[in-house]
């Protein structure tokens, strides 16, 4: 879905998933879909900070609430 929306499509998309980042975290799926969040941030900066910028990581990219 991030691939194919508009920009400003993609962007409004991104700010309504980042306050349930910590509920996707609980889950497989949710977990890859912050990973294709995170890899389209990385690639495209301008439309603002990660997505895991609330939280510490430890060293296998998990959140400490994952733990």
């Amino acid at each position: 879905m991030i691939d194919v929306a508009e920009p400003t499509q993609r962007k409004l998309l991104l700010q309504k998933v980042r306050p349930h980042i910590q509920s996707l975290r609980k889950f497989t799926y949710g977990k890859h879909i912050i990973t294709k969040l995170e890899k389209y941030l990385s690639k495209n900066s301008d439309l603002g900070p990660s997505l895991l910028t609330s939280s510490t990581s430890n060293t296998n990219g998990l959140s400490h609430y994952d733990n």
